[in-house]
């Protein structure tokens, strides 16, 4: 007992005197205390640090994020949300260039809120931020991002050019993709860039394409693109779908419009519901201009050329043969519709039919 008191004593003895301890004479390393050794790393923010993140190649990281957001998520109608509304996360982008603590500060709805962190989560490295020359963590607080609300579809200009491939690659990346049904988009790739790499053949053809959100849904907006008929339908056309069903991953389909007698192309697309079962029918608008003999004012016989019009109807749908709903188009047949040019008039045919039906004549 007496040489366990001796050891203490001795301890305090040594600390009044001003005598080290034996910690002093440990090396520094070893001395530090265990609050001091894992002490976190500083934090800075996009104002204090010398180089902020940026995107690989160069661009605003904000830019991107609000690119993602746009991409994956279109929002429903019922929902009271519009183009102008916005939600505000913060987050940290590390070392490494990758998100951390990526938080919603301000949201919408949880069902909406999920899969737009997970966009931003699922975005590439970044090229960090830097001070002193070293990568730093730095710290985003209530970034806003803009939403893109229930709109109107979105036209984008024709497919800009790009280098040219051989055609026996093109037909062979083509047909791997209509043959799987399925396109894999790469983050942050344009609608057209990805168009152009997974249907190499048809969609430079295009004159244009249609960026559609009539759908609800957490994976993004449909696109649509039409061409002159392939093999079979060379005087119809082909209307191209690619239908967002994951994350970055479209179902894609081809329809088959026929031809009215002549060339047919396709004049509008646009989405109605038909039936009235709170299901919206895609419905397709063909333009044909066929040559027909004319009697002018005087009797004399005349031969030009005269525009016709044929509205087909498709609705979206599960099949037995699929596992993700698709467009089948409708065998029913409204001869009220025949000839009709032009998107408003069709809808309004529909609307005097169901006056009609619902007035039992």
């Amino acid at each position: 007992m007496r040489a366990s008191l001796l050891c203490p004593l001795g301890l305090v003895l040594l600390l009044l005197l001003g005598i080290p301890g034996p910690a002093s004479f440990l090396p520094a390393a070893q001395g530090q205390t265990a609050a001091h050794r894992h002490a976190p790393e500083p934090v800075y923010t996009p104002t204090t640090v010398e180089q902020v993140p940026r995107l690989v190649g160069g661009g605003d990281i904000i830019t991107a994020l609000e690119a993602a957001v746009q991409h994956r998520l279109t929002l429903p109608k019922d929902i009271g949300v519009t183009e102008q509304s916005r939600v505000f996360v913060q987050f940290v982008v590390g070392k490494t260039g990758k998100i951390e603590n990526l938080v919603m500060v301000h949201g919408i709805l949880d069902y909406i809120d999920a899969p737009l962190l997970a966009a931003i989560r699922a975005l590439p490295a970044f090229v960090p931020g830097r001070h002193h020359g070293q990568p730093v963590r730095v710290a985003y607080h209530d970034v806003p991002l803009r939403l893109l609300g229930p709109a109107s579809p979105t036209r984008l200009v024709p497919p800009a050019p790009r280098p040219a491939i051989p055609d026996s690659t093109a037909r062979r990346l083509e047909a791997r993709t209509l043959r799987a049904g399925i396109a894999r988009r790469q983050p942050l790739e344009a609608a057209d860039e990805f168009l152009a790499r997974v249907l190499p053949l048809s969609y430079p053809a295009s004159g244009d394409l249609l960026v559609y959100g009539w759908i609800p849904g957490p994976f993004g907006q449909q696109l649509f693109f039409s061409v002159p008929g392939r093999e079979g339908n060379e005087y119809g056309s082909d209307l191209f779908v690619l239908d967002p069903i994951k994350a970055d991953t479209y179902n894609v389909q081809v329809l088959s419009l026929g031809s009215l007698g002549d060339v047919t192309t396709l004049a509008a697309l646009f989405f109605t519901d038909v039936n009235q079962d709170g299901q919206k029918e895609l419905l397709t608008l063909s333009e044909c201009s066929l040559r027909e003999e004319f009697t002018a004012d005087d009797g004399t016989r005349l031969t030009g050329r005269a525009a016709h019009y044929a509205t087909t109807i498709f609705q979206y749908r599960f099949t037995d043969a699929s596992i993700v709903p698709r467009y089948e188009q409708d065998p029913t047949p409204r001869p009220y519709l025949d000839e009709l040019a032009t998107a408003t008039e069709v809808r309004e045919a529909l609307r005097q039919h169901r006056g009609k039906i619902k007035a039992g004549k």
